[in-house]
């Protein structure tokens, strides 16, 4: 199991800029896996909603440069096929049930394979074990791994969880999530110091603007890379999202770099009690 770097949403309360920067965000001499992958939903222990794509960079620690790059397409397995025939109706309705619940617009399995470019991809293709197992030798290959993703947490479930289906052992590393990252220290900056800097007026304007309520700041891969000035046509494609991720963060880490002595505790503050909030009515909802 990877071990996380920056801590739970609970013990932020006293993680200020400059010390996520010089405790969290400390990258010399490591190997940076950032990563994603793209699945048919979002539930791992059905067999046949597999994992559809891994992508994913190494970047030297000391000095951002990509040092190599993976892509898979992972094949469609005869469980997945048999599913996405629509022949067993109360799978596919149980699917759309879950989708719905989870407030997905993508409520037929083939727009997944359309919204995920699936059949126009030009990646090796190999089978959902092999392309773990793929995986995890390109993490092997280096030293003082981190692995990087947004919302890395579901990355990280899925693989282990698809692991355990195929009796595979996956490397554990360091981990770090770039949405973390983005909510608990960026978003704060932003909305700290935009009244008085350009540039930050202008991510926050954007970043509320692309949120369904027009209120918060969403921190979607896709919407962080508009923002930041980044193409997101392919965004939900793996190889784009990595390329997206690789992009933000470098631009979120040198805008904290350059702002790191900024008070940004009111607005962190805020976030955190809506987080906490959020997660403590979410698992009195899972008790009934």
């Amino acid at each position: 199991m990877s071990k996380y770097i920056i801590p739970t949403p609970k013990n932020l309360y006293n993680v200020n800029i400059k010390s996520l920067l010089c405790n969290f965000l400390n990258f010399e001499n490591k190997n940076l896996i950032f990563f994603d992958i793209e699945t048919l939903g979002l539930t791992s222990n059905f067999e046949f909603e597999q994992i559809l794509q891994i992508s994913a960079w190494c970047v030297d620690g000391n000095t951002f440069d990509k040092k190599e790059e993976f892509n898979i397409k992972v094949k469609l397995s005869e469980a997945t096929t048999f599913f996405l025939s629509g022949i067993d109706r109360v799978q596919n309705e149980a699917w759309k049930r879950r989708q719905k619940q989870r407030g997905s617009s993508l409520n037929e399995p083939h727009q997944i394979l359309k919204f995920t470019n699936y059949f126009n991809l030009d990646s090796t293709e190999l089978s959902e074990k092999d392309s773990i197992q793929e995986f995890n030798n390109f993490i092997s290959k280096y030293d003082d791994v981190i692995l990087i993703a947004h919302n890395i947490d579901f990355d990280i479930k899925f693989i282990l969880s698809r692991c355990k289906l195929h009796k595979l052992k996956f490397e554990s590393t360091l981990a770090l999530d770039t949405l973390k990252v983005s909510q608990f220290f960026f978003a704060p900056l932003v909305q700290t110091i935009a009244t008085k800097n350009k540039e930050c007026e202008t991510y926050l304007n954007t970043l509320r603007g692309l949120s369904k309520t027009n209120k918060h700041i969403s921190s979607k891969l896709g919407h962080l890379a508009i923002a930041l000035g980044f193409s997101s046509k392919n965004w939900h494609t793996a190889s784009a999202d990595v390329e997206m991720m690789y992009y933000v963060f470098r631009k979120i880490v040198n805008l904290l770099e350059r702002h790191r002595d900024i008070d940004i505790s009111s607005a962190q503050t805020f976030t955190l009690n809506k987080t906490q909030k959020r997660k403590h009515h979410l698992s009195c909802r899972s008790k009934f």
